[in-house]
């Protein structure tokens, strides 16, 4: 599986250490690491050219595309851009991991209360453990992707239900089933 993996670059000196023990548990847990916050100084990125900025941006966007789920750390102060990368995996539909040491608390993030957010709430000496917990509970939460075929009258009725509600065709058909499991 692949993970896109994002951290304040700005707090990069202090949570480089922190960062790698993050990305090392996930590569030890077997995942593919899509990710650039840990080999890329946050020097680099203030001396980007506005189409480097650009291209870095297509980048993660690419890289939250690909993903099967993406990994935050986001201890306050965090950033407009963490903030802005979780909405982009979440917009997706990628479930999120978002990591925060226990007396750094991004308040402001935790008020978002969503079905596709792990919130993990770690000390220095668990990292790993607490991520790992974490990834245990996200494997329910990775989507799969599956394709059918329908008539044109329930693509149209889809359309329809979709603009009514605000949601997407795949959103709706999602909660029709979950419905019907709960029920059982």
């Amino acid at each position: 599986m692949k993970v896109y993996f994002s951290g304040a670059l700005y707090t990069q000196g202090d949570f480089q250490p922190r960062y790698k023990k993050i990305v090392k548990c996930l590569v030890d847990n077997g995942l593919e690491v899509m990710e650039d916050t840990t080999v890329t100084p946050f020097s680099k990125f203030q001396e980007m050219s506005e189409s480097e900025i650009l291209d870095n941006y297509k980048n993660v966007r690419k890289w939250v595309e690909k993903c099967d789920f993406a990994v935050f750390e986001a201890s306050f102060p965090s950033t407009l851009s963490i903030g802005h990368e979780i909405s982009l995996a979440l917009g997706k539909g990628k479930p999120v991991i978002v990591m925060y040491l226990e007396e750094r608390s991004p308040m402001f993030l935790l008020g978002y209360k969503n079905d596709m957010i792990i919130w993990v709430k770690y000390k220095d000496a668990d990292i790993a453990q607490s991520l790992t917990k974490a990834l245990e509970g996200i494997k329910g939460k990775v989507s799969v992707r599956f394709n059918f075929f329908l008539p044109r009258s329930l693509v149209a009725y889809l359309d329809w239900v979709g603009k009514d509600t605000g949601t997407n065709k795949s959103e709706y058909i999602r909660m029709l089933i979950e419905k019907e499991v709960k029920k059982k």
